[in-house]
């Protein structure tokens, strides 16, 4: 009779190290690509209007937004459209708390495929960012729909040469979000309070954030201190790009970025150290 360990398979993880594991990723992005369809559709499953919540979802916040802190509270800049200032906040903080809230649960949303096969775990949340980038395009293109609208109108907006550089900073945000979310879902694998003291936190963020406000009600003497939320910087740079707005915060924005980075590199490590033993923890 065989020893029944004869019929034992061990699928694990290539060699190789980081670079290694990066490679191993690639070799699996037909997976990434059913993975950013199946993320997409489930957002809309089971929903009347489907993926027109897209489109209804910064509408409908932008609109409140506006009455609430531009109308009543007027924190909105003069010089630029009350909605089109508070869209570009809301899309671009949609984009950026949607990666990650989804890279933060991406072991407990996930255990059921986890369980069952091996894959390079990681593709999860690179499969989340490019299902987010998916509404994120819709609603960009809704976005400059009003912009050529309120031009059409006559209104004078300042769009800049620097508007070329509007992906890298989404791209910043969204690299923000993962590596941000990568650390979160270490502590929701051990600590299951984190997933709901992250919602509380990511409205906390967007607050200290130039979201439903400008920077000029910032006092001068906090800028420095204001300026190490890594999203101001990137929010502040687009809105200079599509409104002229303020200033542009180069010194910042590289502070901004390194620190995105080390965020990143951190969350990357600590990201490929849970997935090692989740399932024995949950």
């Amino acid at each position: 009779m065989a020893d029944s360990r004869d019929f034992d398979v061990v699928i694990t993880p290539k060699g190789g190290g980081q670079k290694g594991r990066w490679k191993e990723l690639w070799s699996y992005r037909d997976l990434v690509l059913q993975l950013v369809m199946r993320t997409f559709t489930a957002n809309y499953k089971q929903t009347v209007l489907g993926p027109a919540w897209a489109v209804i979802q910064p509408l409908v916040s932008t609109l409140i937004t506006a009455v609430v802190f531009g109308g009543l509270a007027g924190l909105s800049p003069e010089g630029v459209p009350m909605f089109l200032f508070y869209m570009s906040g809301q899309v671009s903080w949609t984009y950026f708390s949607s990666c990650l809230n989804g890279v933060s649960g991406t072991f407990l949303n996930n255990i059921h495929l986890m369980g069952k096969v091996y894959f390079p775990r990681f593709a999860v949340p690179v499969a989340n960012t490019m299902s987010n980038g998916i509404t994120l395009v819709i609603q960009s293109a809704l976005f400059a729909g009003f912009y050529l609208y309120f031009v059409l109108s006559g209104t004078a907006l300042s769009l800049n040469i620097t508007a070329v550089l509007i992906p890298v900073y989404l791209l910043h945000l969204a690299v923000l979000g993962i590596g941000t979310g990568a650390i979160l879902s270490a502590l929701t694998i051990k600590y299951r309070d984190t997933q709901f003291l992250i919602g509380y936190g990511v409205t906390f963020w967007m607050y200290l954030s130039p979201i439903v406000y400008d920077i000029g009600i910032v006092p001068e003497k906090f800028l420095t201190l204001y300026m190490m939320n890594p999203v101001a910087p990137v929010i502040l740079q687009l809105r200079y790009a599509l409104f002229g707005l303020n200033q542009l915060y180069w010194g910042y924005y590289a502070v901004s970025v390194g620190m995105t980075i080390i965020l990143l590199i951190a969350g990357y490590r600590v990201f490929n150290r849970v997935e090692r033993t989740f399932l024995d923890i949950i």
